[in-house]
């Protein structure tokens, strides 16, 4: 192919052109996405592009390589589109081979373009580092403000993990973070989940086709759904959904509303510790008796869809059978809110639990 580069260089000018024009007259409201996958793009090649580009209606730029380096332009092509293209909110590459300089000076170009709250949501780098990611490269990539970042297939490990866990920490805004196919085991699941106590921003964590099992799995799912006791599950993380895991636990925290996710927790650790009755009540001495009228009002607002998932959760998290009266309350359905409430309304009645 790059013995006829020079013979393609007009369709390259034909694509530009068309381009702009449908931008200009056709577009009305709508935008592109553009891929270049595994297609010679010289520098001229490029130029061309970046001219164009910079003034049409693209929304993403999708570029995938053949997995050798190469020695492209891609750093001035990409940073001067995201810095002068702002209907441009997604950026990825795959099998893409520069050097960390490049990988640090396009991060750089979206952090910038970020602080100006032009947003480029999405960053995805996927199996661009056959090697190892840069530990720099990592941290400038989940530190650019966008939304998501997709890191999959890049052989990180245990080191990895700890960068990682230290940008959750500090509460980015990053809401949806892809590991998928790297090389993670259950102690890096327990790092990784040791971050979420302190981020309320992330909403997705994807970890899929790691050597995450059960220890790992365990790990993620006390931190977000602590059982050891009504405060501590109240405290746990409220908003990550966890996706991927050979044992699902994306039952938790699937409301886009945090405080929804909470009593969801709570209600359904009421009910599922309780053999007998729909709401454990002793699990509710020394609740301030002010805070009863908020009990009741969530009651009213329980799910009336609810699977169960989170109860199953719950059971194998504290090594109890499922008996027929968690089948029950599985499938109460439209009935869940008003038994709820009648259940503490009936126990409130007599003040056992402040006794």
């Amino acid at each position: 192919m790059a013995d006829h580069d020079d013979l393609l260089v007009p369709y390259w000018k034909e694509f530009g052109a068309a381009l702009i024009h449908w931008s200009e007259y056709r577009a009305s409201g709508k935008t592109l996405g553009i891929i270049i996958d595994r297609i010679s793009t010289p520098d001229a090649v490029l130029n061309l592009l970046g001219q164009a580009i910079k003034q049409s209606k693209v929304k993403a730029i999708f570029v995938g390589g053949d997995g050798t380096p190469k020695p492209w332009k891609l750093a001035e092509f990409m940073t001067e589109i995201i810095q002068t293209n702002y209907e441009m909110t997604g950026v990825g590459f795959d099998r893409v081979m520069v050097s960390n300089k490049v990988w640090k000076a396009m991060c750089n170009a979206i952090k910038i373009r970020n602080a100006y709250q032009s947003y480029i949501h999405s960053l995805q780098l996927s199996e661009c580092f056959p090697d190892g990611i840069d530990s720099e490269v990592l941290m400038e990539s989940l530190t650019t403000n966008a939304a998501e970042v997709v890191l999959g297939e890049n052989g990180m490990s245990s080191q990895d993990a700890s960068i990682i866990a230290q940008c959750l920490n500090s509460n980015p805004a990053l809401s949806q973070l892809d590991l998928r196919g790297n090389r993670f085991d259950d102690a890096d699941a327990a790092v990784l989940a040791d971050s979420l106590s302190s981020n309320t921003n992330l909403t997705g964590l994807y970890v899929d086709g790691n050597n995450i099992k059960e220890e790992g799995r365990l790990a993620f799912l006390h931190a977000i759904f602590d059982v050891s006791s009504l405060n501590s599950c109240a405290a746990s993380n409220r908003t990550c959904q966890i996706w991927g895991l050979e044992q699902d636990i994306s039952d938790l925290n699937h409301y886009k509303e945090r405080r929804h996710n909470k009593w969801d927790k709570i209600f359904a650790m009421l009910a599922s510790s309780s053999k007998d009755a729909f709401i454990n009540m002793a699990l509710l001495r020394g609740v301030p008796a002010a805070l009863m009228p908020i009990l009741l009002d969530r009651a009213n607002d329980r799910d009336k869809e609810a699977t169960s998932g989170i109860t199953d959760l719950y059971l194998k998290m504290k090594d109890m059978k499922r008996c027929p009266k968690h089948d029950v309350w599985d499938k109460l359905g439209e009935k869940r809110p008003l038994n709820c409430v009648y259940e503490l309304f009936r126990s409130l009645v007599v003040p056992s639990i402040y006794v």
